[in-house]
């Protein structure tokens, strides 16, 4: 595995458009953009915030902006799918024991 670089809360750019909306292409996009903000360490609601600013939207077509929380359980969703947990005091993914 290769050594982690802490992010800055402003390098969020993806490279490459923006896959559709409602796709598994974007929720994997948006899961993308994330995992550097968690792993910096930035809170949820900072998070959410900063996307609200950007425009960048949920994975879920019904919202057009993130409310409390959302970045949160989408992220801990897609990890659980994969078989990991959010481990806060390691601030990384881990296995699900």
């Amino acid at each position: 595995m290769e050594p982690e670089t802490p992010i800055q809360e402003t390098q969020t750019e993806i490279p490459g458009p923006i896959p559709k909306r409602g796709t598994p292409e974007y929720s994997d996009w948006l899961f993308n953009k994330i995992d550097p903000m968690k792993r910096s360490g930035m809170s949820s609601i900072k998070i959410e915030r900063q996307f609200n600013a950007e425009g960048t939207k949920p994975a879920s077509t019904k919202k057009n902006k993130f409310n409390r929380g959302m970045a949160d359980s989408f992220y801990k969703g897609k990890l659980e799918k994969m078989g990991l947990r959010w481990d806060k005091d390691l601030k990384k993914p881990v296995p699900i024991e």
